[in-house]
C-alpha cells in the first residue's frame, strides 16, 4: 500500500496557481449538508445519513438534525458504538433497507 497523497496538497497547488482559496465542501461539514438538505427539499424528520462512519457520517448527520444510520461494512468498527455517538439505526448491510 505504502504512502498516497491526499486532495490537501493537490488543493494547496491550486489555490497557489490561481491565487485563489479554495472552499472546501464535504462530509461532516454543515456546508455540505446544507446543500443535500436544499436539494431535497424535504423536511428534516423525512431525512437520514446512512454511512459506515460513525464520526463523518453519524456526528455529521445528527448536527444538522436528521438521523444517521450506522451500517456495519466499510470504515465500521465494534468499538464505534461506545464511542459517545448513538446512531439512530444500525444495520449490519445496505441490503436491510429493503427488508425494513
Amino acid at each position: 500500500d505504502g504512502l498516497f497523497l491526499d486532495a490537501g496538497p493537490f488543493v494547496m497547488a491550486l489555490e497557489y496557481a490561481t491565487e485563489t482559496n479554495a472552499i472546501v465542501v464535504g462530509k461532516p461539514s454543515e456546508a455540505y449538508f446544507r446543500m443535500v438538505l436544499d436539494d431535497l427539499g424535504l423536511p428534516l424528520e423525512r431525512v437520514a445519513m446512512i454511512g459506515d462512519d460513525i464520526e463523518i457520517d453519524v456526528r455529521g448527520a445528527r448536527r444538522m438534525g436528521i438521523q444517521g444510520w450506522l451500517v456495519k461494512t466499510g470504515r465500521f468498527r465494534k468499538e464505534d458504538l461506545g464511542r459517545g455517538i448513538w446512531p439512530d439505526h444500525v444495520l449490519e448491510s445496505i441490503a436491510d433497507l429493503i427488508r425494513e
